[in-house]
């Protein structure tokens, strides 16, 4: 099958019933223009696809292969509304066109039923079946539709024995608008069965025809009897040959006879251990599914604990996290609290300063104000012209002062600088703080 390009087409944009329905409808539409003769698959109205017993036989045949199970369920949307417009089954092919995107050519090649096999069908189904109609009907015993049915060995064919081919650009080899086919031929089947042995290049009077057989005389209780007595004829002695050869097809019909039986026992028998293998392997897949389901519960279970044992985790940390944000409150609130009594302490020294500053300097304003007292007397009491000579010392002085700084200005061109001592300050004196 040719790749697809994906500007051409895409396989991730699914059509609607609708639109698969309506694609099918002009299709047909077109092609009756043409002047084409179609032989459509008419949609299928309910839940069950196929209802007789070759249909259904049909489909779970090609179900139960695991190359065709997971492939096959594409198609059942297709041939619901009606998508198989024209189907034709011939003798080891079938021919179809589908509509999709576009309308594609579809042809499925199917081997020819072996001879061999189809003799094994019939010698096992001699006896079994009274008339054609009761076969095409879909109402054979039981035992013929196990017979037809078997796997491998019986009228349907196996995926070894079809070859698939779609005009379609899907990669895979069983696409969708094969599967539609497919599912189309199980449709045609229930109304037309006998398309199943064309198709298989099989007669399907050969399954009856093996009851219009005459069964074997006895000869051996012919032989045994007097034939002149019989029928009043006088026989010859000469005809005792011919009684030795009957006796000898009476002999090699009964040994034919005893083959025949033991492979019926032994194909019984093989179908029985076949059925008991079979027991065994869903007895095997059930517990195989049982233990999955038992470690997949425990494994929910495990979950489980382990995300109860987060939860947990988890709200130990948050209360974890919840008491160091009360705690870090509480350190700040104690931290405030001691800033604030610090700050109270601090006021009240700087308010005690104050205090005591105020004292210091009114006792200080009192004292000069006595010294001035007493030096105002003191004044008084000396004489004028002591004082004169004091005031006259200290002119004299200040004139010297300021021709020496003069001088040096000259010399050193630089401005001189009176230094003046820095007073001292005075002692601090330590404040005992309350214990907090």
């Amino acid at each position: 099958m040719p790749r697809y390009a994906f500007y051409d087409w895409s396989p991730f944009a699914q059509p609607s019933a609708y639109e698969v329905g309506e694609r099918a409808r002009r299709a047909k539409e077109r092609l009756g223009e043409e002047g084409r003769e179609m032989a459509p698959v008419e949609p299928v109205a309910g839940r069950l696809i196929t209802t007789t017993f070759w249909g259904k036989a049909w489909c779970r045949n090609l179900l139960q292969y695991s190359d065709y199970e997971n492939r096959m369920p594409r198609g059942r949307s297709y041939v619901r509304h009606g998508s198989v417009i024209h189907l034709e089954i011939e003798a080891g092919k079938i021919r179809a066109l589908v509509s999709g995107r576009e309308l594609y050519e579809v042809e499925i090649g199917i081997r020819p039923l072996p001879k061999k096999r189809w003799e094994a069908i019939r010698g096992e189904c001699a006896g079994e079946i009274e008339s054609l109609v009761e076969l095409l009907e879909g109402k054979p015993p039981r035992r013929v539709m196990e017979i037809v049915t078997r796997p491998g060995d019986g009228l349907f064919p196996a995926p070894k024995e079809i070859e698939l081919g779609c005009s379609c650009p899907d990669w895979a080899e069983m696409c969708k608008h094969v599967a539609a086919v497919l599912y189309g031929v199980g449709v045609r089947l229930d109304t037309d069965p006998e398309q199943l042995f064309r198709l298989r290049s099989v007669d399907p009077t050969d399954l009856v025809s093996t009851l219009a057989e005459p069964p074997p005389a006895d000869e051996d209780a012919l032989a045994g009897e007097d034939l002149s007595a019989m029928f009043g004829i006088d026989l010859e002695d000469d005809d005792a040959p011919t009684a030795r050869v009957g006796r000898k097809a009476a002999t090699r019909t009964r040994v034919v006879r005893k083959k025949a039986t033991r492979k019926k026992v032994t194909r019984k028998a093989a179908t029985r251990k076949r059925v008991v293998r079979k027991a065994a392997t869903r007895k095997k897949v059930v517990r195989k599914a049982a233990t999955r389901k038992k470690i997949v519960r425990k494994a929910a279970t495990r979950k489980k604990v382990v995300r109860k044992a987060a939860t947990r985790k988890k709200i130990v940390r948050q209360a974890a996290t919840r008491n160091k944000v009360v705690r870090k409150a509480a350190t700040r609130k104690k931290i405030i609290r001691k800033a604030a009594t610090r700050k109270k302490i601090v006021r009240k020294t700087a308010t005690r300063k104050k205090v005591t500053r105020k004292k210091v300097a009114g006792k200080k304003v009192a004292r000069k104000k006595i010294v001035r007292k007493k030096v105002a007397r003191r004044v008084w009491a000396v004489p004028r012209e002591t004082v004169r000579k004091k005031v006259v010392r200290r002119k004299v002085s200040r004139k010297k002062t300021t021709r020496k700084k003069a001088a040096r200005k000259k010399a050193t061109g630089k401005k001189v600088v009176r230094r003046v001592p820095r007073k001292k300050a005075p002692r601090k004196k330590a404040v005992r703080r309350p214990a907090v």
